[in-house]
């Protein structure tokens, strides 16, 4: 999401349609209400990944169609579907 909000990648148009609550999101990943930005690099220090492959994969998602899965909030859309 660091990547997806930093490079304003996402999908705005689906976010102000779709969505409550980004703004506050948005705040949390970038570190405004703790002081902790979420970045690819804090992630890899949770996660394992590389934050080289977040960061790839965060710009490979938000080049796909985005829907919205109940329960589990927007995915890349998969063709045929």
């Amino acid at each position: 999401a660091f990547t997806w909000i930093t490079e304003g990648i996402y999908d705005k148009k689906y976010v102000e349609t779709h969505s409550v609550g980004f703004d506050k999101f948005a705040d949390y990943v970038l570190g405004k209400e703790d002081g902790i930005p979420k970045t690819p690099k804090w992630a890899e220090g949770k996660c394992g990944v590389p934050s080289r492959i977040i960061k790839a994969l965060a710009r490979d998602w938000a080049s796909k169609a985005t829907t919205l899965q109940h329960g589990s909030g927007a995915v890349p859309a998969r063709e045929g579907t």
